[in-house]
């Protein structure tokens, strides 16, 4: 089953992540079947960047808890980041209601292209990527030893 979330969709632009699929359906190892196709879309006022990526179960996983606490007070921030270093966001509460998401998009030519990126989040907005967040780790969970 496909997933595609826009995570940010406001007069900044848009963060999107499409995940298409495990990479290793059929593999009954718990390393190699928890390994997902991803595409991640990235648009601003003056640029626009796709990249398809190997991305992990668990790294949502982290990410969603990361964003509960963040949601509750807890946490000033939270990261999220793939083994294959092609995604980078970070968080921060900036004053009440009110969040900054960083990130980089980094593409899979050995000599790489780098979108940075900035969007203005309201809590709305957060408890929004919250949620599609925790869509994608209940349509992928975790197999294996690490599984929640």
């Amino acid at each position: 089953m496909s997933v595609l979330l826009k995570l940010v969709n406001n007069i900044e632009g848009q963060f999107v992540i499409e995940i298409s699929g495990r990479l290793y359906p059929n593999e009954t190892d718990c390393w190699d079947r928890n390994w997902l196709n991803t595409q991640v879309l990235v648009k601003t006022k003056e640029f626009n960047g796709k990249v398809s990526m190997k991305t992990l179960t668990a790294e949502f996983v982290t990410f969603y808890e990361g964003l509960m606490l963040l949601t509750k007070a807890v946490n000033e921030d939270v990261e999220f980041t793939t083994m294959e270093e092609q995604l980078y966001i970070n968080i921060q509460r900036q004053q009440k209601e009110k969040y900054l998401l960083k990130g980089k998009l980094i593409g899979t030519r050995p000599d790489g292209g780098l979108l940075e990126f900035t969007f203005h989040l309201t809590e709305d907005d957060l408890n929004k990527l919250t949620e599609d967040i925790c869509t994608i780790t209940k349509e992928y969970p975790v197999y294996g030893e690490t599984e929640k």
